[in-house]
């Protein structure tokens, strides 16, 4: 298969540099600025990444979507993720990259539910002065870490690297707090959206998903409208869609091969519901994004 956009490990290397550890950080001025800061549309087939900046801002581009991040800010970047970043030239910050054996190890200690939200989604987050100070003493702790020929090493940077997304999570959790509790709707939206993200391309069905999640197909579409004027069908066939627009634009993949990979048994149906969803086919949309 023939990517139009890599998958590197760090960007612009097709592995990555600590494969012993699965684990690096470096500023972002490293990489960035023998690029003109710009990093251009690129994804990590194996590895997760934490890009944190303390001044400057960044213009973010994840998938489709687009972001200004400005100083005292984190992202986090699940594997898979297409993303790309126009830096503001003199930015500081660093990137943390790890293996996704690495993050499974993190999730392993008994705090997966807690922090998948992070693992398994993008998110941007502005983090107040007390997170940036707590944030700077684990940075600091890492770098020094890596840097060192000790016993236990990987333990310690996954303790650590834990720790700083706790931190993180923490502040996501603060600014939610700050307003109202968080409603049981949203918590079983957001399972929902997990479970979306786990088992779209085995074509689950609503009534599955709904039974995972211990509600009624009824109550589950009811709570997605009231989350995000949206039912439950339409989240998984825009993540369906999302996944497939991802390959027809960043790979030379055949079409019958992008069905089955997304779990449709028949390749000539998921184009006909992709043109119906698009109001253009795949092999059309792909040309118009090659062009």
């Amino acid at each position: 298969m023939i990517e139009i956009i890599p998958n590197y490990d760090l960007y612009g290397e097709p592995r990555i540099g600590s494969a012993a550890t699965g684990f690096h950080i470096e500023d972002i001025e490293e990489r960035s600025k023998g690029l003109d800061w710009v990093i251009k549309p690129h994804r990590h087939r194996n590895l997760f990444q934490i890009l944190c900046i303390f001044e400057g801002k960044a213009d973010v581009q994840i998938d489709s979507l687009r972001h200004v991040m400005k100083g005292c800010s984190l992202l986090s970047v699940p594997a898979g993720v297409v993303h790309a970043f126009n830096f503001q030239p003199g930015s500081e910050g660093v990137v943390i990259t790890l293996s996704t054996e690495n993050i499974a190890t993190v999730l392993g200690q008994g705090d997966a539910d807690y922090l998948r939200p992070l693992i398994e989604t993008a998110t941007v987050i502005d983090l107040n002065s007390k997170r940036i100070t707590q944030l700077s003493q684990c940075i600091s702790m890492l770098r020094e870490e890596f840097l060192a020929h000790a016993d236990r090493k990987l333990s310690a940077l996954l303790l650590l690297t834990k720790l700083l997304l706790i931190t993180a999570k923490r502040q996501v959790d603060s600014q939610l707090i700050a307003t109202a509790a968080i409603p049981q709707h949203l918590k079983t939206v957001e399972r929902f959206r997990d479970l979306v993200e786990k088992h779209y391309k085995e074509q689950w069905q609503v009534n599955r998903y709904a039974k995972e999640l211990n509600v009624s197909t009824s109550t589950l579409n009811r709570m997605c409208h009231k989350s995000l004027d949206t039912n439950a069908k339409a989240i998984i066939h825009d993540r369906v869609i999302l996944e497939a627009k991802r390959r027809l634009t960043y790979t030379q993949q055949p079409l019958d091969q992008i069905a089955y990979h997304l779990g449709f048994k028949d390749p000539a149906y998921f184009s006909r519901l992709f043109k119906i969803s698009e109001n253009i086919s795949p092999r059309d949309f792909r040309k118009s994004q090659q062009a």
